[in-house]
Order: C-alpha cells, then structure tokens, then sequence
C-alpha cells in the first residue's frame, strides 16, 4: 500500500493562541529592556517623552498614509495623560487658548479653510485648554491615567495585530514595522510606570511596617531622625539662615540642685528618668544668625517646643506625696472622697456602714502625706 501524506491545517483558534504566545514573549523582553534602561538611567519622564511622540507620530500617520479601521480617536486621550508636564502646562496656557480659539472661528466661519487633517489636533489642542483640573492634575498625574493610557496601548496593539493577521505580519507588511514598534512604544510608559509605582509602594509598605513597629515600641517615634555617615560637626559662613523641620533630643538630664553632702555648692548633678521616652522636641522653625566672631543665634518660631520631664535627683530625702487619685474618683461600689456614696448600698440595714471595720473603705482620704525616695 502506497503512504498517504496530509497537510496538517491550525484552526483560527490555535493561529490566535501562537499569536498571544509570541506578543507575551514581546511583552516579557520589553519589561526586561524597560528595566535595563531604567538601570541605566531612563526614567519615566524620559518614557514618557517617547510614548507621546510616538503617539503623535501615529496620529499624522492615521490621518495621512496609515488607513485603518481601528479606532485611532483614542490617541488623542492617550496623549492627554501621557504629554510631558512641560509641553502641557505651556499648551493649557495662553499660547493653547490662543490656538484653540483660532481653531474654533476656522471651524465654524471659514470650514473650507479648516483641512479633515486638523480636526484630531484641534480636538487635542481643546481638550487640553477646557479640561477641569480633575482630569488634568488628579487623574493625570496618578495611577488613573497610566491605567487609561496601558488600556488604549494594549487594545491598538491588539486591533493593529488583528488587521495584520498575525504578529509576525504586522512587521511584513507595506510601513508595518514604523506602525507595529510605534504602537509597542505606547506601551513602554505606563509599564515602566507602573513598576514605579510598585516598587513605590514597596518602600511605602517597608516605611508603614517600620512606622507600626515603632508605634508598638513607642522608642522610635519619639526619636529624632538619624542619618547615617556624613561628618561629625560642620561649619557656617557669617549670615542669615532659616531652620525647618529642627528636632532636639536629650540624651541626658541634669538638674541644679543642692549638693548631697551637707553644706555643699548647688552644682549641676546627673538624674534618673522617671517617665516614658516623650522628651524630644521636634517640628522646630526659625530664623539663624551667624555673626563674624563665630557666634550662632538661634530664634525659635514655632514648633513642639515642651515637653514634660519627670526626673530622680540622687541621695535620700523626703517629699510631699499626692494622692494617687483624686477627691472625686469613685471605687467599684460609688464611693468617693467628695461624690459618691457614703458607704457601700450592697450593705444591709442596721447601719453596719458606720462601723469601725468599715470605715476605712467607706471613708476616701486624698490629702498628701510624707514619702521618701531611695
């Protein structure tokens, strides 16, 4: 018997399968070269400089050699959110305003001088002008306007394979290649942004956890910020400084008092902490005077500039003693030193309140009395 040869077919299913599998491979390569850049110094902003030429490049090829029937309009909201801040701000000023207007009366009283070509830029040109301050800084600016512009990035790059019948076609075909890799380049921003923002939110997470460890510690928000090298002391010229964000924090105490031995000098003498770690002083402001002698001067403006310091002077002596709690704290049954019951009304009758074993419970004494510290 003579062997039957047969041409095996791929469905359209299996063509689309291979097609994805090649633009995830693509997509793969371009993360590790965005991230190559990026270790070499690119960063968004540059990115971003080029994903929004590329998109105005597509835009004059869409309204001159490229024909398609993709939705091209979108390039126009992907150059909203993805225009360098620079070129942005000098647009939505007067020079926009100035231009939009012009466009505006072309349009309306002069249509035949108005080309079809102008429409997708002038539309550009009155969206930047008009757009409210929520689209043009809140959601431009943030995590909103890299998702729209990824969005608009990967539905072109899909339509633009569709069309082509492949991936590998989009580059074969008549100017596929300035099309395919101008449509790639629309994706390179909001990626990279958006492994910004990621490893953004790492360092925040890492600053949370730091922040919640020291809250639970409570030693490390009381502490003053630390850097780590640098140089032990600095010097400044003669002059006039401002001082932000200046923080104190004692390592020490000592208080002038009054000598342990009998008949000595007050001299400074070293204490003991008493209270918790809520002695640093932080969110100083005001201005520094440096004189030509070298002299510095410091007027503190504002800031947390008091904080409470309970101390322990060495030696043996005695002090008056408060009461822990005052005349009108009441005990678990209402009984108070200047509210409250008289006695404890779980009592029964026959006046057992007033007898002598109770009187020390009922009665709440919270005048100050003689103690000593060792």
């Amino acid at each position: 018997m003579r062997r039957m040869d047969y041409l095996a077919m791929k469905t359209d299913q299996e063509l689309l399968n291979e097609d994805f599998n090649e633009l995830k491979m693509a997509a793969k390569k371009l993360i590790s070269h965005a991230a190559k850049l990026g270790g070499l110094g690119f960063g968004t902003s540059f990115l971003k400089w080029v994903s929004s030429f590329a998109a105005i490049y597509l835009l004059i090829l869409d309204r001159t050699n490229w024909k398609t029937n993709m939705l091209t309009a979108l390039l126009i909201p992907y150059i909203f959110f993805s225009f360098p801040s620079i070129l942005f701000n000098f647009l939505r000023g007067e020079v926009g305003k100035w231009i939009a207007i012009i466009a505006v009366v072309l349009r309306l009283f002069f249509p035949r001088h108005f080309p079809d070509w102008l429409e997708m830029p002038g539309a550009l040109i009155l969206l930047l002008v008009v757009a409210p301050n929520f689209f043009a800084h809140t959601l431009r600016d943030g995590l909103v306007g890299v998702a729209i512009c990824l969005v608009i990035g990967c539905y072109l790059l899909q339509e633009h394979i569709r069309a082509s019948g492949g991936f590998r076609n989009s580059f074969t075909q008549s100017r596929g290649i300035s099309n395919t890799v101008g449509i790639i380049l629309l994706l390179v921003y909001p990626i990279w942004a958006l492994a910004d923002i990621k490893e953004l939110a790492q360092k925040c997470t890492d600053v949370a956890k730091i922040t919640g460890f020291a809250l639970a510690t409570s030693a490390l928000v009381v502490s003053c910020p630390t850097i780590d090298g640098g140089v032990d002391s600095f010097t400044f010229k003669s002059g006039k400084y401002n001082a932000k964000k200046f923080c104190l924090e004692p390592t020490s105490f000592t208080v002038k008092a009054d000598g342990v031995n009998k008949n000595a000098l007050p001299e400074f003498q070293k204490t003991k902490l008493m209270t918790r770690l809520t002695y640093t002083l932080d969110e100083i402001e005001g201005p520094i005077e440096v004189s030509q002698a070298g002299i510095v001067k410091f007027e503190e403006k504002d800031g947390i500039d008091y904080a409470a310091v309970t101390v322990q002077l060495p030696g043996v002596g005695s002090f008056l003693v408060p009461s822990y709690r005052g005349s009108s704290f009441l005990d678990p049954k209402g009984r108070g030193g200047s509210s409250g019951y008289d006695n404890a009304v779980a009592l029964p009758a026959g006046e057992r309140g007033d007898e002598e074993e109770l009187e020390k419970e009922n009665i709440k004494n919270v005048s100050s009395s003689t103690g000593k510290i060792t």
